[in-house]
């Protein structure tokens, strides 16, 4: 399946989306006694974006780092949701917390220089940048630390 505006095939985390959408869906035509063939097709859509789910394209930002955001960041990393306490005492060695005037155990952003990655969690959601060069990192450390500054650290 392709995204009809680009032609570019979706990615997984826009399936994932769009799966949960027509999960919401399907759940309200039922509880809101709608007809029968509505509901199946909610039911339909739902369960043909998630089989597309694994051949759906990784997504890239727009510095060319792949970016894989909740469930695929969790798997990309070996762990399970909780919250940025959690991630803060169980990411593997090498990882370093980037402290912002933001972080709590609702927000927390972390750096792996030698493997050239960089993860944040914010509310529940995750997000892990995995560059695959040094310069593609730096530039992405760099938009990402000017990202987190007080606006008075910025002049």
């Amino acid at each position: 399946m392709t995204n009809t505006l680009t032609e570019t095939p979706f990615t997984k985390w826009e399936l994932r989306r769009k799966a949960g959408e027509a999960y919401g869906k399907w759940y309200w035509a039922r509880a809101q006694e709608r007809p029968q063939a509505e509901i199946v097709q909610h039911i339909l859509n739902y369960r043909r974006y998630r089989a597309q789910i694994s051949t759906g394209a990784d997504e890239t930002n727009e510095n060319g780092n792949t970016v894989f955001r909740d469930i695929d960041a969790d798997q990309q990393l070996g762990l399970r949701r909780r919250n940025a306490n959690f991630y803060d005492a169980h990411l593997p060695a090498g990882w370093e917390p980037h402290p912002t005037w933001q972080d709590a155990d609702y927000f927390g952003v972390w750096v792996h220089r030698e493997n050239r990655m960089i993860f944040t969690y914010a509310e529940g959601d995750r997000t892990l940048v995995i560059c695959p060069t040094e310069p593609q990192f730096q530039l992405e450390y760099d938009e990402m630390r000017a990202f987190y500054q007080r606006a008075e650290e910025r002049s």
